[in-house]
């Protein structure tokens, strides 16, 4: 509890120094911090923020890039272009850097060749094999010129963005920036939370906004690598999703939610263009179908989202996607169809910063009338039903295959042509 304190305290001062900050109007940055226990196990195979007497908060800072609201656009969606492409190859550099006063921690020998080897397998199963980071060139450790404490003295924006200039000018003569997409700086030291954002410089003649993430040791060294991940999803244009009870961090179906290195959600998906239409099949209103969903996981061709647009509303719908545990996808908490509602204009406050953002992904809620037991797994026979009519049946379950992930749910979707609910009343 004293290190949550410490934590809680220092994130209020971190949070005070961004309102004064004055980062360029294209620069943002996004901040995650999570308590996790002092261990020196390399993999920790289960860490639920929930769990741990632990929050886990985040700001935006200019996100203009990142977390802009987004539209519907006839059965697909439009959003910002992130900082970097979530399709093709991008070049990631992974630059270790060291607090001049903190010890550079002792690793395994290819550890760093094993995380990139790791982060890279994990980002071509998420894409289905469209985003490849490369080779993933890793430099040597540099040793920063200031202590651990002459960076926590400064304002957190100024703080990341000499850390960002230091360990690049200290790489300069090893890399060629030219070649390099995204930077992934791994610190040994935590100043409370890892970030992701972007930072203006000239790097070997290229002048531009370079996609950074800052990661603490806990977020690299001591989480199972789950926070790296997250931070490069924010990178590729993804948000945050909330859990049915509104926490940022409760949607356990989501690596940029309640990170376990699973897959993201079906949204997320679609949005990047990792799903194509043929994998995306829109209820209409005033239809009834049926459809055989693949797992979300599945490198297999077959519908793997569907949308429902909401009867009144032009900016909500809802998505059901199968996940089935296997791949990256196994330490999700159950085989179930999963079911999200999307609003676009769902506004949160952060109750730190007290900000406003936009956070449109939340696991659905049910009324008294759907059959389901209460928690995030639909399964076989249950039916869910939204205040506007929609239901939705999962008629069955089938996992009874030889491959993994070669199971397949049917789902029974009812769009009415009518609304009994209307969208204003439950903002």
């Amino acid at each position: 509890m004293y290190k949550l304190a410490v934590w809680t305290f220092l994130l209020l001062i971190l949070m005070a120094s961004l309102q004064g900050a004055g980062a360029q109007s294209a620069e943002w940055l996004s901040a995650d911090i999570g308590f996790f226990p002092d261990s020196n196990v390399e993999q920790i195979q289960a860490i639920y923020l929930a769990d741990s007497t632990a929050e886990a908060i985040d700001a935006e800072v200019s996100a203009d890039i990142v977390a802009h609201p987004q539209r519907i656009t006839n059965d697909r969606t439009t959003q910002s272009t992130p900082p970097v492409r979530a399709t093709g190859l991008n070049n990631l550099l992974i630059l270790p850097c060291a607090f001049a006063d903190q010890p550079i921690p002792t690793l395994r020998d290819n550890y760093f060749s094993d995380m990139r080897d790791e982060l890279r397998l994990y980002w071509r199963e998420l894409s289905y094999d469209q985003l490849d980071i490369g080779e993933s060139e890793i430099t040597n450790w540099y040793t920063l010129p200031l202590t651990l404490e002459a960076y926590q003295q400064m304002d957190i924006t100024s703080a990341l963005t000499l850390i960002f200039e230091q360990c690049t000018a200290a790489a300069d003569l090893e890399v060629d920036f030219s070649d390099i997409a995204m930077i992934n700086i791994l610190l040994n030291e935590s100043l409370g939370a890892s970030w992701a954002g972007q930072r203006q410089a000239n790097l070997d003649g290229t002048f531009k906004l370079w996609p950074i993430t800052w990661n603490m040791d806990w977020a690299w060294e001591r989480s199972g690598r789950y926070t790296l991940k997250h931070e490069m999803g924010h990178l590729f244009g993804m948000s945050h999703s909330m859990g049915k009870n509104g926490s940022e961090y409760g949607n356990s179906w989501d690596t940029m939610s309640h990170s376990l290195s699973q897959h993201t959600i079906g949204y997320n998906k679609m949005q990047l263009g990792w799903l194509d239409s043929a994998e995306i099949a829109q209820v209409n209103s005033g239809t009834t179908q049926t459809y055989t969903l693949s797992a979300l996981a599945s490198p297999v061709a077959g519908v793997k989202l569907l949308t429902v647009p909401v009867v009144g509303s032009e900016t909500d719908l809802f998505t059901v996607e199968f996940r089935q545990i296997g791949g990256y996808d196994k330490m999700i908490i159950g085989t179930s169809i999963v079911i999200h509602e999307i609003d676009y204009e769902r506004e949160i406050i952060n109750p730190i910063s007290h900000t406003p953002q936009i956070i449109p992904v939340q696991l659905s809620q049910f009324t008294q009338e759907s059959i389901h037991n209460g928690d995030s797994l639909w399964e076989a026979g249950e039916t869910f039903i939204s205040p506007e009519g929609v239901q939705i049946h999962i008629s069955a379950i089938d996992t009874d295959c030889a491959d993994l992930l070669c199971g397949t749910a049917t789902v029974t979707v009812t769009n009415p042509g009518y609304t009994t609910f209307l969208p204003t009343v439950r903002r």
